[in-house]
């Protein structure tokens, strides 16, 4: 290889690097901040009401 296309596919590769850090989280930061989360208790889930103590 020589020096010439080194240089061209590090550059290349160091771009490609940024752009995915970049890219997937400015993208998710939009979605997240336009959508409303729902939350659905789960009527079938057991629950815990006392706190801390051991199940025996």
């Amino acid at each position: 290889m020589n020096r010439k296309k080194f240089f061209l596919s590090a550059s290349l590769a160091a771009a490609a690097v940024a752009l995915f850090k970049y890219i997937p989280f400015t993208l998710a930061k939009r979605n997240f901040s336009s959508k409303k989360v729902e939350v659905k208790i789960n009527p079938l889930a057991v629950s815990r009401k006392k706190v801390g103590e051991k199940n025996v």
